[in-house]
């Protein structure tokens, strides 16, 4: 080690075969006790506008761990104004141009969120607000991950998307995710599913 200029060897063998390999036995590994906490953020603002009545405000951020790999979080009366959203340039096009996600709600997450491999059936770009929203992300054992996410504008519309993708080997992969867009006067319904080769 370099703190004190010294040499260890803890196993010198000679030949390469594993009966010669030293075994470190017996060691027991602690068991890893990861904390289960609740992180809340509440917030609220008041004000006045030119007129003088008054603005009172306020919302909720919660997240937490359900285990060492599921993660969900929850926002009841967001605030996204005060979050710098991406400018997209003045170009024309013939297609609709979607800028990047900025939101930390929709941002957290979004990796296990896919709803297709060609193109995506939901983006959260086209959710402007919403009162109450809860998520659920992360993998389920070594190949399989999920993500549900839902959306609501009491009285209004309600967004819900989810996806689950399983890998069945390293060269071959399933991905299933269903939508939906609860608005008055319409309800958008959508399902997708793919194989990644």
């Amino acid at each position: 080690y370099a703190r004190n200029s010294r040499f260890y060897d803890w196993c010198a063998v000679v030949g390469d075969g594993p009966e010669i390999v030293g075994k470190w036995e017996p060691v027991e590994v602690p068991h890893i006790v990861i904390p289960r906490t609740i992180k809340l953020l509440p917030f609220g603002y008041l004000g006045a506008v030119d007129g003088g009545s008054a603005i009172i405000d306020g919302g909720l951020d919660l997240k937490t761990a359900f285990t060492d790999q599921i993660d969900f979080a929850a926002a009841f009366k967001p605030d996204f104004r005060n979050i710098e959203r991406q400018i997209l340039s003045l170009d024309f096009s013939h297609f609709e141009r979607i800028a990047s996600e900025s939101r930390p709600f929709f941002m957290e997450g979004s990796d296990f969120i896919d709803t297709s491999s060609e193109g995506d059936q939901f983006l959260s770009q086209r959710i402007p607000d919403f009162d109450a929203g809860a998520k659920a992300y992360g993998k389920v054992g070594e190949k399989t991950s999920f993500g549900v996410l839902d959306a609501n504008t009491f009285g209004e519309s309600n967004a819900f998307v989810s996806s689950i993708s399983h890998k069945v080997n390293p060269n071959f992969g399933i991905l299933s995710s269903v939508t939906s867009l609860d608005t008055p006067g319409a309800y958008v319904y959508g399902t997708g599913s793919a194989v990644d080769p």
